[in-house]
């Protein structure tokens, strides 16, 4: 059975934010009170594709110019991306990334 997506129309961006981080917050195992929001189907009858299907769904409602970075962030963020172009090797690509979920997931 299809999960049922929230109308997040309405809320702010950094509360979309909030609810992908109570996602990924579920997924890694942290305790239900971490994670647990109204807007929120059960997330523990959810499997990793449909939360990841969920965290599309809400990222896919923001509006383009919605999020904003502090100096903070986009300082990490460019420190990330010349170290990965010093070593490319170092990336990690998709599918291993999500094998690694999937099997965290698998042993919870």
């Amino acid at each position: 059975m299809p999960i049922t997506l929230p109308d997040v129309s309405t809320l702010s961006c950094a509360e979309k934010i909030d609810l992908i981080s109570r996602i990924e917050d579920c997924m890694t195992g942290q305790d239900r009170s971490v994670w647990e929001h109204a807007l929120l189907p059960d997330l523990e009858g959810l499997s990793v594709d449909e939360k990841m299907d969920l965290i599309g769904h809400i990222w896919d409602s923001v509006k383009p110019g919605e999020i904003t970075m502090s100096p903070e962030l986009a300082k990490e963020l460019d420190r990330r991306q010349e170290e990965l172009m010093r070593d490319p090797s170092r990336a990690v690509p998709w599918e291993e990334v999500k094998a690694r979920i999937l099997n965290h997931e698998a042993r919870s």
